[in-house]
This record gives C-alpha cells, sequence and structure tokens, in this order.
C-alpha cells in the first residue's frame, strides 16, 4: 500500500519536467524497469537512477540532488503528468512498478490495500482488522475508513472475525480492499 508517504513528491512536477524524464530514463511497462539512457551527455551527472529500494522497499530515483519514487516517475513517462494523489501498488508489492500493477489512490484507498501490520493491535492476531477483546473472551473485528475505525462486531472465533472483517472490506474498500 502500497503506497505513497511523502507529500513533497508531489510537488516534483516542478521540479522535474516530463521531457527530462524521457531524456535522461526508459521506462518499461511491462518490467516496471526504469533504467538510465547509456548516451548521455556529461551534464546528466546530476540525474542518475539509484538502484536503492530505501528501507520502506520503494524504487528511488536521484534527479538533481533529490530523490523521487520510481512508481511517481514511471506515472509521470506513461501519463505525462506527475500524480496528484497516491499510486497504490495493486499487488501490494512496493517495489513492483508494472505498469499494470499502478493506480492512482486516494489516501484512504491506498490504506486499504495495505497487508496486516506486523504489530496488527500487539500481534493478537493473524489477521488484519481482528484483535482480542480487553476480557481476551471474543474476537474484535473492525475497519478503518478515512482515518475513522468502525467496529463490525464481536466473535466466539478469530476466524469468524476475520470472515466478518473481509466481508465488510469488500463492502467499503471495493477493489482496493486487502484482508491479509
Amino acid at each position: 500500500m502500497a503506497n505513497d508517504h511523502n507529500h513533497d513528491y508531489w510537488n516534483s512536477r516542478n521540479i522535474v519536467s516530463y521531457d527530462t524524464l524521457h531524456e535522461f530514463f526508459t521506462y518499461d511497462p511491462n518490467t516496471g524497469e526504469i533504467r538510465n539512457k547509456s548516451n548521455r551527455s556529461n551534464r546528466s551527472r546530476a540525474v542518475e537512477l539509484s538502484g536503492d529500494f530505501g528501507d520502506r522497499g520503494y524504487q528511488r530515483v536521484g534527479i538533481n540532488g533529490k530523490n523521487f519514487y520510481g512508481h511517481r516517475i514511471a506515472w509521470c513517462m506513461m501519463t505525462g503528468e506527475w500524480p496528484d494523489k497516491f499510486i497504490d501498488h495493486i499487488d501490494g508489492v512496493k517495489s513492483n512498478n508494472k505498469w499494470s500493477n499502478l493506480r492512482l489512490a486516494t489516501k484512504s484507498q491506498n490504506g486499504a490495500n495495505i497487508g496486516k501490520y506486523s504489530r496488527n493491535n500487539g500481534g493478537t492476531s493473524k489477521y488484519k482488522g481482528v484483535f482480542r477483546s480487553k476480557g481476551k473472551r471474543l474476537w474484535v473485528a473492525s475497519i478503518t475508513k478515512n482515518g475513522k475505525i468502525t467496529r463490525i462486531g464481536c466473535f466466539h472465533t478469530e476466524e469468524e472475525a476475520h470472515a466478518a472483517y473481509v466481508q465488510k472490506a469488500q463492502e467499503v474498500h471495493g477493489e482496493f480492499a486487502r484482508a491479509g
């Protein structure tokens, strides 16, 4: 969720033009690879492919001393415009910048497509959106949309709570729903 976190990148259209991207890089929509063009002049040293996927797993590309996410560059190279929203990785794999795997999303939609957090409410459940009640007798399912948490219900088993979460996620998040 996939998943853009730094809004400074949204202002990148004022820093690097579509033409500059195409002058220095190639983007293969079938593989998602962004590569330096080999026939660059000496003045292009300020523009380089970092090859770095960073601690968050997103490809980073250095341009004029600033880092940009590869999925945002791919979007600009394919559409001619820097995205003004989040770019969601449909399969949840942050390094998969294939064109068929990228889509515009709101912050809420992007968040809905994130898998279970490793902490997941203190690690009490193996399922996204499920946790043990304070009394530890029931399993609680809840869902978040636009920053608002809604309790779905309480259940006797973790699997029942998960099934309720999955159903509600499809209803609330549609194509952006990710259950696990």
